[in-house]
């Protein structure tokens, strides 16, 4: 898995091809992570890329254009080096399943890290929550701090390693994929 990771890394510029992407979709799909953990036994010293915080307040804007506050857990995004310098931390929302209207094959699917822009927990503690990468927002970085430092916040888990790989492999598909060939193409005419 990890030497597959590497050569799909190394292919990556400009932008993700639609085989080589529905060959990491193939390759996530074996991993199995019944036999592995999600989560750390202990939280990492420091915060980190892939921590799970709880009591993120995230703002959403309806259709009509109002904003829509809520309270959710979030998993921070930004890379663990930002973390401790960019005045921003990027989280995106964590959510209940079963607070959505998904199907039953929907919930598998979620579980089962089908869909682009979400991951799941499958066999986890967090087996029925799921991140929802179009949710993401930027947070000041000093705003979280102050939270966690308050306990207001809490840092609930840390990523392992092998779960750590399939966040990267699964925001690089989200947000560096090709629109479709035709279109990216038309990008070439503008030069």
């Amino acid at each position: 898995m990890i030497k597959f990771f590497e050569n799909y890394c190394n292919q990556l510029f400009p932008s993700i091809d639609t085989e080589i992407k529905n060959a990491v979709r193939d390759e996530v799909s074996r991993i199995n992570m019944t036999n592995s953990t999600w989560f750390m036994s202990q939280l990492l010293e420091k915060l980190s890329q892939g921590d799970i915080l709880d009591k993120i307040p995230f703002t959403m804007m309806e259709e009509d254009g109002r904003k829509k506050t809520f309270i959710a857990k979030g998993m921070i995004l930004s890379n663990t080096c930002d973390l401790q310098r960019d005045p921003y931390i990027i989280i995106a929302p964590v959510f209940n399943i079963e607070d959505g209207e998904f199907s039953e094959q929907q919930k598998n699917d979620l579980k089962d890290n089908i869909f682009t822009g979400k991951m799941g927990f499958k066999n986890s503690c967090l087996d029925n929550y799921f991140v929802d990468f179009s949710k993401s927002m930027s947070f000041n970085r000093n705003v979280i701090l102050k939270g966690l430092e308050m306990n207001k916040i809490h840092r609930e888990h840390s990523l392992s390693q092998l779960a750590c790989y399939m966040l990267y492999i699964k925001i690089t598909i989200y947000y560096m994929r090709i629109e479709n060939h035709k279109w990216f193409e038309s990008r070439d005419k503008g030069i």
